[in-house]
């Protein structure tokens, strides 16, 4: 026998090659070798006699362990895990592979990597699922540390918890019975790292342990830090947070709502919104990032910021308004907050802001100089509220409060931010759009009059959003837009809402020239005010055509003439936005573009564009033959997007050797379809294909309907995008997602031509929709693929088949007919057989059913415990929501379901469609339209019970007919699938 000393800290485990004991980890007592094999796991429950856990031991005293036919020795080591991360660290062999698998506490593979180590041994992973997601680490969870050679280190994690006891200055926890931990204070209470702080504590019998910072740091919301305990030598690390709301009332500074809170890394936050009534208005939750960086790689693990936003159920954004309670629940810790009024009023020439908000609150005013393109310099004054909620505050000589500066108030709210984004009323005039926009008065409603040289030209009354902003189009007595013109009086007041200021201002000049090709812009101006041109990215590209701020030299007589720098940016698609800044400080917006079209090769869209204006698209084939046009209107925004028709008003299918030409005015804009394919492995993600020698190829993933940005920004919403590489000789390119498409997903592949026009291809994997109780199949696959479908008897037996073409955006639909042509209908228990694009699916026909009434809402019948989306049609939107069927199959949408200050109710319902997702991706769908399919509301249900049998069309209606006799109808008629569902009324 060979005797090692070993110092505590030490794990040993038989190395099964060698047939040797190693020592492969640190541990926190010292061990006694006493089992011919080693401990299986390494946790909390590893058994007495694997380990020797005496107080000497404890206390540091070396330990001697007995070891046989050593062969050879080393440490896997310095290993540390982020409970509810995902990063896992430590050290081994140089240069070795390492492969470390994380289990459920059943057993089952939650995540898997493998890296070899660097030169000093030490390795990094990240565990990901099998599509390449990052998982969480949880308690009870198993780590497997896996070397080339030997058995898998086995680490169990532990319970490990800690939450922030504001009142005492204490964190308090949960870990092991007899654990040392280390609590750290690393964030302050404005999230910033800065200096740290600890407390070590040693948990309790019952593994409750309390860190004190009394006396070394006072506690407060908004801080946080990390929990740290070293058990059996791995280093198991966990976040804390105290969290502090931060809610923006009205428009956040990302333009949309949200409610920041700062939460432990890597765990989920619960966000519950209710009124003064305590009425449930909606919930939302966000898992927090867990962040390995700054630092050593894992060293800062504890806090994250996450952005809540406030969409209620049927995925509208919700504002909150005083009086509303927000509840916040993550890990162990809870919060909440109400909110409260917060307004103000500026009164710019008296460099005045009086404000309003609860008593005795701490409020800060930001003004800041909202120069063009960037808001900078200000003023920051902290105030306080007095016993009626009112501040006020004059700037005096230190601040000239100017129209169209920002405003930002902030109230601290028992250690919660309430915030609301505005500005200092002010006009901006768009010359483009010839629209007056603003902020004014809160919530109040706005007339706009426009005067010229002979008196009044137009008019408009539009209502102040919370944050004072207004968009108005004044229109003359004609009802038709009125143009603003230099020289125009432009004046705003308030009739309601908080005490305001009327507004007047004279609209400047301002005309731009654009020169696409050299970059250069030319044009007039007013003298005396602030001017700056811009080229802003392009709509079709997602990272390309930018240019800096060129601030152009005005002459004497108002002319101006620049290059844009760099000048690259004035690719096609760019726009250029002139901006005057008045000397009373309103603005004037003024944009052009660089005229762009893009076609869909193999569909019918072409858009693009171009000066405001009609516009006409033509598809020529090689001859110049006219074959489909397409007519309409450029928007005020510079953009277009038009549907080709033949003269059969079919839509037309574009080919390679074919072109579409654009016309708008004297823009004539020509775009050659040459040979061009994109094949889709839906498995994989991966598209491939060839296209025209020198194109910029760009591919995104899902497809969109036409590479057209509806608003700035949106092109980076998608799950995957990338490209930018130009084709070579052989015009061959691939790209792959990683994670493979779902049925209904595809892929956009866009070719950009060398002289800035582009292209593009939709390729997407066949999906069905199975319409219950109808002859209705639809669904999307690639345009022009043929798609057939047949219809199985619960036997297998066939009953109808269908065929059709897919149209070009690649959505088909098609009808099931048996041999005679007549229409036949699927039931539940059948099967559809769908074969296009390549594949062949099978799609189960479920029982899927509803009845409908404005008193009753939407009583429904699914498979068990299946979760389905329910499509509400209503006279001018579409709300969505999700329901789940209870074990009997049950599901409803009552009135009481409508979202609080939806704007709507079940009365303005005029279609409900119910769409069961398959476990393949697919969907069962069953719907009904009013006044299709209505019969008179029973006065009992429930004691008749007697079903109304449902007769399906041809047309995919289902139509009902009673066996019973009616009743009278309550007040309103109910519509329904394809039965009538009495034991659901109950």
């Amino acid at each position: 026998m060979h005797v090692f000393a070993f110092t505590p800290h030490a794990w040993v485990r038989r190395h099964r090659a060698a047939s040797s004991f190693l020592v492969v980890a640190v541990l926190a007592q010292a061990v006694t070798w006493a089992s011919p094999a080693p401990p299986s796991v390494l946790g909390a429950a590893a058994v007495a006699t694997e380990l020797d856990l005496s107080t000497a031991a404890r206390a540091g005293e070396s330990r001697h362990v007995g070891v046989e036919r050593v062969a050879s020795l080393h440490a896997l080591s310095a290993i540390r895990v982020p409970i509810w991360g995902s990063y896992v660290t430590g050290r081994s062999v140089p240069l070795a592979p390492v492969t470390v698998t994380l289990r459920s506490g059943a057993g089952l593979e939650r995540g898997l990597q493998t890296m070899t180590t660097v030169a000093n041994g030490t390795f990094d992973v990240d565990l990901v699922d099998p599509a390449g997601r990052p998982v969480a680490i949880q308690p009870e969870d198993v780590l497997e540390v896996a070397e080339a050679t030997g058995d898998p280190l086995l680490i169990r994690v532990p319970q490990l918890s800690a939450r922030a006891d504001l009142a005492s200055g204490a964190i308090v926890g949960q870990a092991p019975p007899g654990t040392e931990v280390t609590v750290s204070v690393e964030y302050d209470a404005d999230g910033d790292q800065g200096d740290v702080t600890r407390v070590t504590a040693l948990t309790d019998d019952s593994g409750q342990f309390r860190a004190d910072f009394a006396g070394q740091r006072a506690l407060a919301r908004g801080m946080g830090g990390q929990l740290v305990a070293v058990i059996r030598g791995v280093r198991f690390v966990a976040g804390w947070s105290a969290p502090r709301l931060a809610v923006d009332l009205g428009v956040s500074f990302l333009d949309t709502f949200v409610v920041l809170a700062n939460v432990p890394a890597g765990q989920t936050a619960r966000l519950r919104m209710t009124d003064a009534a305590g009425r449930l208005v909606l919930e939302a939750a966000q898992a927090a990032g867990f962040a390995p960086f700054p630092g050593f790689p894992g060293e800062s693990c504890c806090m994250s910021m996450v952005n809540l936003r406030l969409r209620g159920p049927d995925g509208a954004t919700v504002l909150p308004v005083a009086g509303d309670r927000l509840e916040l629940a993550v890990g162990d810790e809870r919060t909440a907050m109400t909110i409260d009024p917060l307004a103000a009023t500026v009164f710019a020439a008296e460099d005045r802001i009086v404000g309003r908000t609860r008593p005795d609150v701490a409020v800060t005013v930001d003004v800041r100089r909202n120069h063009l393109f960037i808001a900078q310099g200000g003023r920051t004054v902290q105030l306080r509220s007095d016993a009626d909620g009112r501040f006020e505050h004059a700037f005096g000589a230190a601040y000239d409060v100017r129209p169209n500066d920002r405003l930002v108030l902030s109230a601290d709210l028992d250690g919660h931010i309430l915030r609301r984004l505005g500005g200092v009323p002010g006009l901006i005039f768009d010359l483009g759009e010839h629209t007056v926009a603003g902020a004014l008065a809160p919530d109040a409603n706005i007339t706009v009059d426009v005067q010229g040289g002979a008196g009044l030209r137009g008019s408009a009354v539009v209502r102040a959003d919370a944050d004072g902003r207004f968009v108005a189009r004044p229109l003359d007595a004609a009802g038709a837009p009125v143009a603003l013109e230099a020289g125009d009086r432009v004046s705003v007041r308030a009739e309601d809402g908080l005490p305001s200021e009327p507004i007047s201002a004279l609209v400047p000049r301002l005309t731009m020239r654009l020169d696409g090709e050299t970059g250069t812009v030319a044009g007039t101006v007013d003298l005396g005010g602030e001017f700056a041109v811009q080229a802003n990215r392009s709509e079709f590209l997602m990272f390309e055509g930018f240019s800096g701020v060129v601030r152009p030299t005005v002459g004497a007589d108002g002319t101006y003439s620049a290059v844009l720098d760099p000048p690259r940016g004035l690719i096609r698609g760019s726009v250029v936005e002139a901006r005057y800044r008045t000397a009373e400080d309103h603005v004037a917006l003024l944009r052009r573009v660089v005229p762009m079209a893009m076609v869909q090769h193999g569909g019918a869209t072409v858009c693009g564009s171009l000066p405001a204006g009609p516009v006409t698209a033509r598809l020529l084939d090689a001859g110049g033959t006219e074959l489909a046009q397409a007519t309409g209107q450029v928007a005020p925004n510079q953009r277009f997007e038009l549907t080709l028709r033949g003269p059969d008003g079919q839509l037309a299918v574009s080919r390679a050797g074919q072109s579409v030409r654009v016309e708008a005015g004297s823009d004539i804009l020509l775009v050659d379809l040459p040979e061009a394919h994109a094949r889709l492995d839906a498995l994989t993600g991966t598209v491939d294909g060839d296209g025209p020698v020198g194109a910029k190829v760009w591919v995104i993933d899902p497809a969109d309907r036409c590479y057209y940005r509806d608003a700035p920004g949106r092109n980076f919403g998608y799950r995957f995008g990338g490209g930018g590489k130009v084709l070579g000789a052989e015009g061959r390119y691939r790209f792959s997602n990683g994670a493979g498409m779902r049925p209904g997903d595809g892929m956009q592949v866009s070719f950009f031509l060398p002289d800035g026009h582009a292209f593009y291809l939709n390729t997407y994997r066949l999906q069905g929709r199975i319409f219950v109780g109808t002859p209705r199949v639809g669904g999307r696959v690639s345009a022009g693929l043929p798609v057939s479908a047949r219809l199985l008897g619960p036997d297998g037996a066939p009953r109808a088949t269908g065929a059709t073409v897919a149209v070009a955006d690649g959505r088909f639909e098609l009808g099931l007919a048996d041999a005679g042509g007549q229409a036949v209908a699927s039931q539940p228990g059948d099967t559809v057989r769908l074969e296009g694009g390549g594949e062949v699916v099978d799609i189960a026909v479920s029982a899927l059913d509803f009845d409908y009434s404005v008193e009753t809402g939407v009583l429904g019948l699914a498979p068990a415990q299946a979760t389905v989306r329910l499509d509400l049609e209503l006279t001018a939107s579409r709300q969505t929501f999700q329901r789940t069927a209870d074990m009997a199959g049950a599901f409803t949408f009552l009135p009481a379901d409508v979202p609080a200050r939806a704007g709507w109710s079940l009365a303005d319902v005029r279609l409900v469609r119910v769409t069961l997702p398959t476990s393949g991706g697919h969907e069962v769908v069953v719907e009904a339209r009013l006044g299709e399919n209505t019969v008179p509301t029973p006065t009992d249900p429930s004691s008749t019970r007697t079903p109304v049998a449902g007769t399906a069309t041809a047309t995919g209606t289902a139509t009902a007919t009673s066996t019973s006799t009616p009743h009278p109808s309550a007040t309103r008629p109910v519509f329904r699938g394809r039965a009538y569902l009495p034991w659901l009324h109950r």
